[in-house]
């Protein structure tokens, strides 16, 4: 059975979702067959609780589980909308959109981010640390020595790891736990 667990800095949810839910593969991938963001639309029952928790945290991180066993991970972005029925209990039902963890490679660099002579891999380990995502190890990428990579100060992550990948024919997604593959 599907369970939803929503995570908050004060209090972890374990719902379950109200309606048939289509869990995407781990490696969404675009037209170039390079990384697409990954993202699964699910309803719960109406809690005043968990109704808070997305009004007061900008955002929070979801697991879908199935039987305990991580299915999805990301984050919902709590700039949620939903319906009044106008009933004394106002909601029917939440609805809530939970994306994967490309969003943290979506952030930008504080300094020159520079890489020599490091294979694929080290080079993901690195970025993965810089971004705070886990990583799962690829022996593959282990044997890509890249010669040089580098991003200037402010340039995002996302693009130029995604084209660095592409460069070298590899893609990238994340395992059902989050971590980046």
């Amino acid at each position: 059975m599907i369970q939803l667990k929503i995570i908050s800095p004060t209090k972890t949810f374990v719902l379950d979702p109200l309606d048939g839910l289509t869990i995407p593969s781990n490696m969404q991938l675009n037209d170039n067959l390079q990384h697409q963001e990954a993202q699964v639309s699910v309803r719960v029952a109406y809690d005043v609780e968990v109704l808070n928790s997305l009004i007061e945290n900008y955002e929070l991180q979801a697991q879908l589980l199935d039987n305990n066993t991580p299915v999805f991970s990301g984050i919902i972005d709590t700039g949620v909308s939903w319906l009044d029925n106008g009933n004394p209990e106002p909601l029917d039902n939440i609805p809530i959109v939970i994306n994967d963890n490309t969003y943290k490679l979506q952030q930008t660099t504080e300094d020159e981010f520079a890489c020599i002579n490091l294979s694929l891999a080290e080079i993901t380990r690195r970025i993965c640390l810089n971004c705070g995502l886990s990583f799962e190890e690829n022996s593959k990428a282990e044997s890509v020595i890249i010669p040089a990579f580098v991003l200037k100060a402010e340039q995002e992550y996302y693009q130029a790891f995604a084209d660095l990948l592409f460069e070298y024919k590899f893609t990238f997604g994340f395992t059902p736990d989050g971590k980046l593959c």
